[in-house]
């Protein structure tokens, strides 16, 4: 049995070609999207629908797994759905009425036009996607169909000069309809995922519009990657605090190998050393630490480019790069602290801002490139930190990003999806 909540019913019977589901997090729009999409399939025979994010390697743990609850929960057990096939690997599910549900990316949206058949779509996240993905999706269904045909669309409002806002919201268009959710839409939603939303309030302006009012975010248009930064509150004199963890954050560029050396108490971050070597090695990275931080004094903590796992040392192993600094410096798990995965560059730029205007960020005057960074690293028209390794190198600003990530996740954590 679908336990759909009350906002999204109507829906249900809905027909227009595009369907754009927006607004707040936790506010169950990916689930009835999931939804849908099952109970079509299990009522109009023949389907072939394909739902999409916009990076494939996201798709496993988004479209796929919420496709997924949503069959298993219609069993007694919830362990089994007689009625499905699930191919795991292709990311494909078949149904015994002929309907098949493709779960793929869309990092090439060129690759649609060999598929044929499909009568229905569901773009997820659909603010990472570019107006041509659209366009050249919208296309890719012709014909006259046994079934009306129905493009999802669902996302949160994150930019008011977004192409989405233009496209659908204001465009009024015939073929659309729209229906814009928060988290009190949503009858399932537990009281934890409602704290954090609410948090946000007092902690990260942006995600409070956007994720928990489901407004149209207003981006910063400084160009400025920190545009929260400013040297009379964020630089000063940094001590080290003997009692509390030393906490180190690597960046892994050749050159040069950058590291920041900060501590953590609370609401209090000291950034207090940036340890540049160039043309070295993670080898001399770690002697060169121990040597200036010696383990019968401090107790490290680490953190930093998460991609290290996949990058191998030079001149002396093959190894990861993780790896090693966990064997050179002695570390046990519990003083490594790495995501999943690193925070996307938008993500980060909104985190670290946040950051800096409600927690007590200090900078040392020493960290003289880490202080350039902050001051001059810039953002291109999307929002995404410019890169150029001959100018804008940044490697000090990737590791305050690292560590700011690490000790305050809670500022862009959003709740679970629910029904």
């Amino acid at each position: 049995m679908l336990l759909i909540n009350d906002k999204y019913i109507p829906l249900l019977k809905d027909k227009h070609r595009f369907l754009v589901l927006y607004g707040g997090a936790g506010s169950g729009k990916s689930v009835f999207a999931s939804q849908k999409i099952v109970s079509r399939c299990e009522k109009e025979h023949g389907h072939k629908f394909y739902c999409f994010r916009k990076v494939g390697s996201t798709v496993r743990d988004s479209v796929w797994a919420e496709l997924k609850d949503v069959i298993y929960g219609l069993t007694a057990d919830r362990d089994s759905a007689p009625e499905w096939t699930i191919h795991e690997h292709a990311k494909i599910l078949k149904h015994a009425g002929g309907s098949e549900i493709h779960c793929t990316g869309l990092d090439d949206v060129n690759k649609m036009k060999s598929v044929k058949g499909v009568t229905g779509m569901w773009l997820d996240e659909a603010d990472q996607f570019v107006e041509s993905d659209i366009d050249q999706l919208n296309i890719r269904i012709r014909g006259v169909k046994r079934h009306y045909v129905q493009y999802i669309i669902t996302f949160n409002p994150v930019d008011e000069e977004h192409w989405l806002k233009r496209k659908f919201i204001d465009g009024n268009r015939s073929d659309t309809l729209f229906a814009h959710s928060t988290y009190r839409d949503n009858a399932f939603l537990d009281k934890e995922d409602v704290e954090v939303l609410e948090s946000y309030k007092e902690t990260n302006p942006y995600y409070y519009s956007v994720y928990c009012l489901g407004e149209w975010g207003i981006l910063d248009k400084s160009g400025k990657f920190l545009y929260s930064f400013d040297s009379k509150y964020h630089v000063g004199a940094c001590e080290i605090d003997g009692r509390d963890p030393l906490r180190i954050s690597f960046d892994f560029n050749i050159d040069p190998f950058a590291a920041l050396i900060y501590q953590r108490s609370g609401d209090v971050f000291s950034a207090i050393e940036e340890i540049r070597l160039d043309n070295s090695d993670i080898f001399q990275m770690c002697d060169h630490i121990k040597a200036s931080y010696p383990q019968s004094k401090y107790f490290y903590v680490v953190t930093g480019d998460r991609t290290g796992y996949n990058q191998t040392g030079v001149v002396r192993g093959k190894t990861s790069y993780w790896k090693i600094i966990k064997t050179e410096l002695s570390l046990g798990t519990n003083q490594m602290r790495l995501r999943s995965k690193n925070l996307d560059l938008l993500e980060s730029r909104i985190l670290c801002n946040a950051a800096l205007m409600h927690k007590d960020i200090l900078i040392d005057p020493k960290c003289v490139t880490l202080i350039e960074d902050c001051k001059y690293s810039r953002v291109d028209d999307s929002g995404v930190l410019v890169k150029d390794r001959s100018k804008n190198k940044n490697d000090f600003l990737d590791t305050l990003r690292y560590a700011l990530d690490a000790e305050y996740p809670e500022l862009t954590r959003l709740p679970k999806k629910t029904a």
